[in-house]
């Protein structure tokens, strides 16, 4: 596959996401490493869930891409946008998350070290509304493929995968 060196292809699967789908995709424009295309994937929304996103294209790191048909799962708009990406490294966020303004920035240079091929942190689970709902989630210092075999101890919106490697 070609890539685009240093490029992140950010993967968001959408499905009725209208209320949530703004701050998502805002919190990837206030990146602080600005190298990243967006590939939103509407999965047949039948709210305000497209009309949302179209705001947004304005920025040509944006796009929108529609399935043609709902499957309900969000591995099928993922795989979906993995074919459409042009980056070396691609990472996902679902629709009704959020990243810290900094989060590539701090994870792209960890691929300097030519054995790493992922890269994933710790987060934080929120649900609004709710008080003292903020719950760090720690994943592991190292995961070996040996261990990943065994269990997913990566939170799905906190990795970034280098497909050069």
């Amino acid at each position: 596959m070609e890539y685009i060196k240093n490029l992140v292809s950010i993967i968001m699967p959408a499905h009725n996401s209208e209320e949530t789908i703004s701050e998502a995709v805002r919190s990837v424009i206030v990146q602080s490493y600005e190298n990243w295309e967006l590939l939103i994937i509407d999965d047949c929304s039948t709210d305000g869930t497209v009309q949302v996103i179209e705001e947004y294209l304005k920025d040509s790191r944006v796009r929108l891409i529609k399935t043609d048909k709902t499957v309900g799962k969000p591995y099928y708009p993922r795989n979906f946008g993995i074919k459409e990406s042009r980056g070396q490294y691609i990472a996902f966020l679902d629709s009704d998350d959020i990243w810290l303004p900094n989060k590539l920035e701090s994870q792209i240079p960890l691929f300097k070290n030519e054995k790493t091929a992922v890269v994933f942190s710790n987060y934080v689970k929120f649900v609004t509304g709710e008080e003292n709902s903020n719950r760090v989630v720690k994943g592991p210092k190292e995961l070996t493929y040996k261990k990943a075999l065994y269990g997913n101890d990566i939170g799905n919106n906190t990795g970034i995968k280098n497909v050069s490697k």
